[in-house]
């Protein structure tokens, strides 16, 4: 299935500035290409992949390790992380998520977005971030992704154990709480309905753990449904 992918001030503050519509090259930068022919998503291969590495589409498993930063500003280092999940499964950000589609297995890119493919206009705190220093709202980052693995497509609902179901069902819960901070609440409804249908019927679920699954998902997607 498909699936989505983002000022009044008081007194004495600051007016909140507009996020930019394109990212910024520093001059005498070669070699980014510019899938999206709109400047607001850009990326450089590094490292290539062999001709023949695969290539991975919505819905096949990919294994990746990224390093991010507020662009312009590697000492502002957001996190460095490896994940093992699938494409469009709500567990990669939309703009990392598009670079890693353009890439082949073993490829090593830089990634460059702007704020509504990242953190939009919440950015982040600083606790949430390795630097300490947050994301401003709004801000353009850049991510170098290593995409290390492509593998099968994702196995549906029906074919999957209670512990897949659980995992699938509670990345597009945090998909739709991200959808749900940032006030997109049709969007963020659509996540948690996807959710549940990774759940299934539990009466119809085979093997330990089906119980527990089912309460975990009740208990952190029903109470943003209703």
């Amino acid at each position: 299935d498909s699936r989505e992918m983002a000022d009044g001030t008081e007194q004495g503050e600051t007016p909140a500035m507009e996020a930019p519509a394109t990212v910024d090259l520093t001059s005498g930068e070669e070699g980014w290409k510019d899938p999206l022919g709109s400047g607001a998503l850009i990326i450089k291969t590094i490292t290539n992949p062999k001709p023949d590495a695969p290539r991975p589409n919505m819905g096949h498993q990919v294994k990746v390790d990224l390093k991010g930063w507020v662009c312009g500003k590697p000492e502002e280092l957001i996190e460095e992380k490896s994940h093992d999940c699938y494409i469009g499964d709500g567990t990669l950000m939309a703009g990392i998520e598009l670079g890693v589609r353009t890439m082949r297995s073993g490829e090593i890119a830089l990634v460059r977005m702007v704020s509504r493919f990242a953190f939009q206009e919440e950015g982040l705190p600083a606790e949430e971030t390795l630097s300490g220093r947050g994301v401003p709202p709004g801000s353009s980052v850049e991510y170098r992704i290593s995409l290390t693995y492509v593998g099968d497509i994702m196995p549906s609902p029906e074919t999957m154990t209670p512990p897949q179901r659980f995992q699938f069902g509670f990345r597009r819960k945090q998909s739709g709480n991200v959808k749900y901070k940032s006030k997109k609440f049709d969007a963020a409804i659509k996540a948690y309905e996807r959710g549940l249908a990774c759940v299934g019927n539990p009466k119809q679920w085979k093997g330990e753990g089906k119980v527990y699954v089912y309460i975990y998902i009740c208990k952190y997607i029903y109470i943003y449904i209703y």
